[in-house]
């Protein structure tokens, strides 16, 4: 039995467990435990916001997910730290998103902060120059214009603003930007179309959706197999 209020984040081969009660730590499998608020995991590694509102990440780091560490980029035996590294710089943390292989995290202040992958524009700050002889942005960087909550798929992020509407960035192979273009990637951010009085994101691996006011959901991006609910089996460019 885990206890009251207990909090589970998942990535393809890492999960860790919270158990906010008094007291109360986090625990990744092989790692030790310290107090917290908030996990997110990505493919390989897993981060959180600690009550002090810093983050910390752990977990495999060949694409500079963990934000801090010496990495291997694209090694097959890359730098796997025993226990969690500190994310330098990031402070006032309110929300953290992990991607399969990049994180973002919102800060207090009304801004984001991305780092990791960066091939597809995940990082947002208007540069995808991650190509094989480029390394990834290990050192979180500012996405300019965003801030409130954020919810991130494999290789792309969305940001709720305070006036309800959603930019997002990165791939769009899918549509899952739903800027209503067909487009391979951004790497600013970009509005999603025609969504209004947004209060609350999720993403999948390809798709997002919003709460809306409303009480009623909209979502856009892959839909090969039903994940929008629409009733019809194609991907939408536009929420």
């Amino acid at each position: 039995m885990l206890g009251r209020r207990t909090l589970i984040a998942a990535g393809l081969l890492l999960t860790a467990v919270c158990v906010s009660a008094t007291g109360g730590n986090a625990y990744g499998f092989g790692t030790g435990g310290y107090g917290n608020t908030t996990l997110t995991s990505g493919a390989y590694d897993t981060c959180a916001v600690l009550s002090n509102g810093t983050s910390d990440c752990w977990g495999w780091d060949n694409e500079g997910q963990l934000g801090s560490v010496p990495f291997n980029y694209h090694n097959y035996a890359p730098a796997e730290p025993s226990l969690p590294v500190a994310v330098p710089g990031v402070t006032d943390v309110t929300d953290l998103a992990a991607g399969a292989d990049h994180t973002c995290a919102s800060v207090a202040v009304g801004g984001v902060e991305c780092w990791g992958a960066n091939d597809v524009g995940q990082i947002g700050n208007g540069s995808d120059d991650n190509g094989a002889q480029s390394p990834p942005v290990i050192a979180p960087t500012y996405v300019p214009g965003v801030g409130g909550a954020i919810a991130a798929g494999d290789s792309w992020t969305c940001a709720l603003g305070s006036d309800h509407t959603v930019q997002c960035w990165g791939s769009d192979q899918w549509g899952q930007l739903g800027n209503g273009i067909e487009t391979t990637s951004e790497d600013s951010p970009v509005p999603v179309q025609g969504l209004a009085g947004a209060v609350q994101l999720t993403a999948g691996s390809e798709h997002t959706c919003a709460l809306l006011e409303s009480e009623t959901v909209e979502c856009w991006g892959d839909n090969q197999n039903d994940q929008l609910g629409t009733g019809a089996v194609v991907a939408r460019h536009a929420r």
